[in-house]
Parts: structure tokens; C-alpha cells; sequence
């Protein structure tokens, strides 16, 4: 049986590093990908995943920040338009029409973590996490019946390839090993 993944990321390179550990690992089947929450919404409709890997800082989601003021995300980072749904709001509404879905978010930020699992995700993921933790996280996500069996690693999650990303690693690995 295929574990049926909806990849969910602004960010072109983290989709296609995702989607190539997974198409990777057995049982595992990427059905779609979407950049922003409107497409995320479409091809959840369409796709029908048993797991969303969702990128915290999807466009087109409002969040509360650190001090409880609501922001939402665009392509180029936050902005003050409240008119954006909630990350709650998505979450219930992808859940109304599959109760079993699995979301794992995903981010290189330190505060996401809470504010994921606090809006209603299964799971959060650091993107400069292993990707046997990636891995490991979604088989724990996942019901035991689901669960593709012998999935080893082939490769990263992604790579740095200019000098913004590879600052941003080295901040999450700082967070998440100190």
C-alpha cells in the first residue's frame, strides 16, 4: 500500500529535495506539491494524501507572532494583512474531508515549532533535521497498518547552495543540537 504525500513549501529546492527522499523510500508516493495555501487547498481536493508536509511559512496563511499580533505570510516573508486564513482554519478545513490526515510542519525557525503544534499539526520538523528524523517523524505520524516497512535514507533533505541557506542551517543546527 502506498503512503500517499502532499508536499507543501514556498520553496522550490526543499519540494524537490523532499520529493526525491521520499519517491525514494518504499511505500511512499509524492501525489502533488503546492507553493502557497491556495494551492495547497486545491490539491488536497484533487490528491486526497494520507500526510501533508507543510512548510511553516507557506504563503498566503496568517500566524500569531511571538507577541499574539496577527501576521500573515507572502512570498517575500510576513506583512501585517489580516484577510489571510488562519493556519488553524486550513488545518480543521483539510481535516473536515480527511479526519486521518497526518501534517508534520516543517522550518528552519526556532519559534515555529510551538506555534505549529499549538495550531493543531501532527508533528514539526527542523528542514536541517536528518532525514532519518524526517523519516522517523512520519512513521511515528502514521498508523501502524500504514507504515511502509524498511525505509532507509537514501539522501539529504536539501543542500546549501548560496550563502542565505547555509546561514539559515547553521542557525537551526545551533537551535536544535545546543
Amino acid at each position: 500500500m502506498w503512503m500517499q504525500i502532499l508536499l507543501a513549501d514556498n520553496q522550490p529546492k526543499v519540494r524537490l529535495g523532499l520529493r526525491v527522499l521520499l519517491e525514494r523510500q518504499p511505500g511512499f508516493k509524492v501525489v502533488g506539491e503546492a507553493a502557497n495555501a491556495e494551492e495547497l487547498l486545491a490539491r488536497m481536493e484533487a490528491d486526497r494524501p494520507d500526510l501533508v508536509l507543510l512548510g511553516w511559512e507557506l504563503p498566503g496563511l496568517a500566524r500569531v507572532d511571538p507577541c499574539g499580533e496577527p501576521v500573515a505570510c507572502t512570498e517575500r516573508g510576513t506583512s501585517s494583512r489580516r484577510s489571510e486564513p488562519s493556519v488553524q482554519g486550513l488545518l480543521s478545513a483539510l481535516r473536515r474531508d480527511s479526519p486521518n490526515l497526518c501534517v508534520i510542519a516543517l522550518s528552519v525557525r526556532s519559534e515555529a515549532r510551538r506555534a505549529a503544534l499549538a495550531a493543531g499539526a501532527d508533528a514539526f520538523v527542523y528542514k536541517c533535521d536528518s532525514p532519518e528524523r524526517l523519516l522517523a517523524t512520519i512513521a511515528d505520524c502514521l498508523p501502524q497498518e500504514t507504515q511502509p516497512a524498511g525505509s532507509t535514507p537514501l539522501i539529504g533533505i536539501g543542500t546549501c547552495t548560496d550563502k542565505t541557506n547555509k546561514k539559515e542551517v547553521e542557525r537551526c543546527w545551533s537551535i536544535v543540537h545546543h
